[in-house]
């Protein structure tokens, strides 16, 4: 078996399962399916998704997921170019070698005894001069959001910065620090932001909200790894309406999504899960009714990810919001609160977070789309 694609489709076709059948009988997209069989793997948002899909229909076939997975990594290994060792033949010993090493020691030994405390100095520097450790540090990036650029999503690093038209005069937004938390600084104010957490930004202090973002992804143990930014640009948006009324500069920074300002294609509904005169615990019940990679984060505790198969029950606690993804949205059921939750969605892979928000004297307990 050599081919991935071929060891699949054959094994498809040998069963007289059709596309659809196993699309059903999975809950893998068509598309995702066609994917795996063409071996086209740039359709996939990152190698886990792949790997999940893959298992999920190899197992369905009766087919061994590792050996797949072994042939995709085969595959991958032999796309990277060799390494030079194996291009460059090994040099060869020639014989006047010792002799070379007999001279050179007798040199050494001759300059130790004209200069002993030069020779150890010498010496005594050498492991710093071999095994020191030569640090790279990486370019910082500049992003722009030019005038007819409504939207940027991008993982950002420490010292990245973002150029921000608005009307001919450009404003930086700098990333200033990643910890458990994204620090973003700009001429008049300065943003903390932790995972699933967004902002309404007047960049320019004129009145209105210029631009919202938001933190989608972030891994408070590997802050090294940078953040995802999601940001969207806002036209004329004077107050935000439907959220809370947080004054500039005041933490935390966390607003309602407003579909308004989201392109047509991407919006998705929020979902009101339940009303309380206060906010309360959160429990959350997911029921897995095929394989699906699930990562969650429960307030700021750090991040959790790993595989549920068919039958699996993953049970979180949280007291004020749970930011949540999936690659296979209907590969699993919700209850939140002890209420059956429909995501209402067939989008393939879904983020979102649930969290408590304040309207007027009460409090909601939302479940909303983070884009």
């Amino acid at each position: 078996m050599n081919s991935l694609g071929l060891a699949l489709k054959n094994e498809r076709e040998r069963r007289g399962f059709t596309l659809e059948h196993v699309a059903r009988e999975t809950n893998i997209s068509k598309t995702y399916i066609e994917a795996l069989e063409a071996e086209n793997y740039t359709v996939f948002p990152g190698e886990p998704y792949l790997f999940g899909f893959l298992r999920t229909y190899a197992e369905f076939l009766e087919l061994s997921p590792e050996e797949l997975i072994g042939i995709y990594r085969n595959h991958k290994i032999q796309e990277q170019p060799s390494p030079i060792s194996q291009l460059v033949p090994p040099p060869v010993n020639l014989p006047w070698r010792p002799i070379v090493i007999g001279v050179g020691i007798v040199a050494v030994l001759t300059l130790a005894v004209i200069n002993m405390g030069g020779i150890l100095e010498f010496f005594q520097s050498v492991p710093g001069l071999l095994f020191s450790k030569q640090e790279t540090k990486r370019e910082t990036v500049v992003y722009s959001l030019g005038p007819s650029d409504r939207e940027l999503d991008k993982r950002f690093y420490k010292g990245d910065r973002l150029e921000v038209d608005l009307s001919g005069n450009r404003v930086g937004i700098e990333v200033n620090a990643i910890q458990d938390y994204v620090l973003l600084v700009s001429p008049n104010n300065e943003t903390r932001l932790r995972l699933g957490q967004e902002a309404f930004l007047d960049l320019d202090e004129d009145g209105s909200m210029d631009l919202r973002i938001g933190v989608t992804d972030l891994d408070p143990r590997s802050p090294d790894m940078g953040a995802n930014l999601s940001l969207q640009r806002i036209e004329a948006v004077a107050a935000i309406e439907g959220g809370i009324q947080v004054p500039a500069g005041s933490e935390p920074l966390i607003v309602v999504n407003n579909p308004a300002n989201v392109r047509p294609e991407r919006q998705r509904p929020s979902i009101t899960v339940q009303s309380a005169a206060s906010a309360g615990p959160i429990q959350i019940e997911v029921s897995f009714r095929g394989r699906s990679l699930f990562r969650y984060q429960a307030d700021d505790r750090p991040r959790e990810e790993g595989f549920w198969d068919k039958g699996e029950v993953l049970r979180i606690e949280a007291s004020r919001q749970v930011v949540f993804g999936a690659s296979n949205s209907s590969a699993f059921s919700l209850r939140i609160n002890g209420r059956d939750v429909d995501l209402n969605t067939s989008d393939q892979v879904l983020v979102r977070i649930l969290r408590w928000i304040q309207q007027g004297v009460s409090y909601q307990l939302q479940l909303d789309p983070l884009y």
